[in-house]
């Protein structure tokens, strides 16, 4: 259900809807048990289809690089699509062997079938020194950023709009990125703008997405340490790769940053590249889930899977959000016979807690260490959420994939669970492991003592998707263990669980069929 093309590794996608059908391409290249340079082979784009924005179809690859010697003879970089009087217009990053791939144009093709693509020969947009760098200098590695357009179309005046990565032509290395900004009357000729979204604190502001929620327009970018970026860059301590977001009353900008800037992140690279599509009146948002090679959680980082769809909402104060869609929740239709009562009389326990039922709830107390208790079952692939109100400041929250002996006083050296766990004392959400309790990747969320939140976690197979009433957290890959029990969890504390619910799908793969 999670997409990957056959045989490949696949990052950036971007997508279109048009007459019920949701056309996503991507860049890929063939998978490998070693990891290599992307452009060790160039390779064609990716194109797929789904009607039911969770069942890919995998189409024809399309536009390989040009002939030798063209400008855009090295592996495509990321671009958009968008339909204009019966055509569509593929516009994409262009590099070209002249340069070492080094400097970045933006070139564009055109279809009317999403087959065959007459592509152009001269680029449609470059940066302009009066705003951007143009030079290739050692501090930004001899690269010309000018890269990942993003296209939108302005119904009120007429025109559209292209968003780029980019740097501007003056600053310090780990703080002149920006998102460039062009506009245009016919998709062809381009008058490059300064930039909408230069907030002077990131080296790198990739992959671009702006869309409209009522009356105020969104930004988000890619961005993280991993690039460069200073420790501070994000403000949420807790992560330092994700996609960070702005806010504008007007499509031109300027864009700023609300003070809460994360729209997902982790500590690690775990998710990235997030564009988002329009389909029948709501936003769905796709990004890369990364894998690691040979399935292995301490291995390198490799490309991975279109996650499952979100659906983009804001919340009351404005703050933008990605929530469980209804397609992704489509995935998990047969329930598991689990409730609150199955793990409160359960033996699979540890810890000297105490566990009781109350009406609907579950009350649970442990106020000088952690207790535990699991439920039998043997699950990979799971959709749970359980309702949290934690009675002081401690830790709260779910048991994932317990096996058989990790509840054990004395587990063997292999025996493991997950955990994700609200934490009311520092604020926070986190994917922990038990017993070692070692975090592998939170959110910072002020949390207080006696208010209900949701806690959510969709696992597809190994990849895995965190919720806080209703909004992602994080997203990341954990291979270990695979399968096992579901259970509750409580700290230094007493908390109560209520609304406990929990779905598995009947069938599960994140290969294409």
């Amino acid at each position: 259900m999670l997409y990957r093309p056959r045989g490949m590794g696949m990052w950036d996608t971007w997508m279109l809807e048009r007459e019920g059908v949701v056309h996503a391409f991507h860049l890929m290249r063939p998978r490998s048990p070693v990891e290599v340079e992307v452009d060790v082979e160039a390779t064609p784009m990716g194109h797929a289809t789904t009607t039911d924005l969770i069942r890919w179809h995998e189409a024809h690859s399309i536009m390989p690089p040009a002939s030798a010697g063209a400008l855009d003879d090295m592996q495509h970089w990321t671009g958009d699509v968008v339909e204009h009087d019966g055509k569509v217009y593929l516009f994409y990053t262009a590099r070209s062997s002249r340069e070492d791939g080094l400097v970045q144009r933006i070139m564009t093709a055109q279809s009317s079938d999403f087959v065959h693509w007459t592509r152009s020969t001269v680029p449609v947009m470059v940066a302009d020194p009066r705003w951007y760098l143009t030079e290739a200098i050692p501090e930004r590695a001899n690269t010309v950023s000018w890269r990942d357009p993003k296209i939108v179309w302005d119904a009120d005046r007429r025109m559209w709009h292209a968003f780029l990565a980019a740097d501007e032509a003056v600053g310090r290395f780990a703080s002149r990125a920006c998102i460039a900004h062009a506009i245009s009357a016919d998709l062809v000729h381009w008058e490059i703008q300064p930039p909408v979204f230069a907030p002077r604190r990131y080296a790198c502001l990739e992959v671009p997405d702006v869309f409209r929620i009522g009356d105020l327009w969104y930004l988000t970018a890619l961005t993280g340490s991993i690039y460069g970026n200073s420790r501070d860059a994000i403000r949420d301590p807790r992560v330092t790769n994700g996609v960070v977001y702005a806010v504008s009353d007007r499509i031109d900008g300027p864009f700023s940053e609300p003070h809460e800037n994360v729209l997902f992140g982790s500590q690690d690279v775990d998710a990235a590249s997030c564009r988002s599509v329009l389909v029948d009146g709501l936003r769905y948002a796709y990004y890369l889930q990364f894998e690691r090679l040979n399935a292995i959680d301490a291995g390198p980082l490799t490309l991975g899977v279109l996650a499952a769809p979100k659906t983009v909402g804001v919340d009351g104060s404005g703050r933008l959000r990605l929530e469980p869609s209804d397609a992704a929740q489509s995935i998990f239709d047969r329930r598991v016979p689990v409730g609150l009562a199955d793990i409160a009389h359960s033996s699979l326990s540890i810890g000297s807690g105490e566990w009781r039922v109350n009406g609907d709830a579950l009350e649970a107390a442990d106020k000088s260490g952690w207790s535990a208790r699991c439920a039998p079952s043997d699950l990979s692939s799971l959709d749970v959420s359980v309702s949290i109100t934690l009675r002081d400041s401690g830790r709260a929250g779910l048991i994932l994939r317990a096996e058989p002996n990790a509840m054990h006083p004395a587990p063997g050296p292999d025996e493991a669970a997950l955990a994700v766990l609200i934490d009311t004392r520092d604020g926070s959400v986190e994917l922990l492991t038990l017993r070692q309790f070692r975090v592998l990747c939170g959110r910072t969320i002020p949390l207080v003592v006696d208010r209900t939140y949701q806690l959510r976690v969709m696992m597809f197979g190994e990849f895995m998707d965190v919720f806080l009433d209703g909004a992602l957290m994080f997203s990341t890959t954990r291979y270990q263990p695979r399968t096992g029990m579901l259970g509750l969890f409580v700290e230094n504390a007493g908390a109560v669980f209520q609304s406990l619910e929990a779905r598995s799908p009947r069938t599960f793969d994140a290969e294409p069929s």
